[in-house]
């Protein structure tokens, strides 16, 4: 589900591109004489419900739940911005438009906003223990590394003191 910020109120957008009247509704201020099944028991809005049907789009749904309200098609929702207030409508059409023309992204839940941060800092999390493991496997192989080298070291500091000792003139075969 998307969203659409309409004067600093997230308005939900479903799937199938219905808008949430309710939504508009809150962000219009909630006045109770303009809920959306006011608007909706309206006569002239049923008439232009059938009209928006009869063209092919699902004008409006109920549903009830987490994300129940009053939705309705775009042409709908912009019907019912001008039946709360002129003012209201110009505001809706402007944010609508650019929504639906793809010039707005949608907005972000502050919830989901909120899950964003924790996962970047979980993924920050994982990261830090994967290199705080790998540079405890640094030190303790630049222990090792450094042991060898000192192995190596004496063992030829030993092969040049037996060659020394020997001399070079008995090494070489007759």
């Amino acid at each position: 589900m998307k969203q659409v910020e309409l004067c600093g109120q997230m308005v939900r957008v479903d799937e199938a591109g219905l808008i949430s009247l309710t939504d508009m509704w809150k962000a219009s201020g909630g006045d109770n004489n303009k809920r959306p099944s006011f608007f909706i028991e309206n006569a002239g809005t049923q008439e232009y419900m059938r009209s928006l049907e009869k063209a092919g789009f699902p004008a409006f749904k109920k549903s009830q739940g987490k994300n129940g309200g009053t939705w309705g098609c775009k042409f709908l929702a912009y019907d019912y911005a001008a039946w709360i207030d002129p003012d209201f409508k110009f505001g809706v059409y402007k944010v609508l438009d650019k929504f639906f023309a793809g010039e707005l992204q949608p907005a972000i839940s502050p919830m989901d906003q909120l899950n964003a941060v924790v996962l970047k800092e979980r993924s920050s999390l994982a990261k830090a223990k994967v290199a705080s493991e790998w540079m405890h496997d640094r030190k303790r192989e630049k222990k090792k590394l450094a042991d060898e080298a000192k192995k190596a070291i004496e063992e030829l500091q030993q092969s040049l003191d037996l060659l020394n000792f020997v001399g070079p003139k008995l090494l070489v075969k007759k």
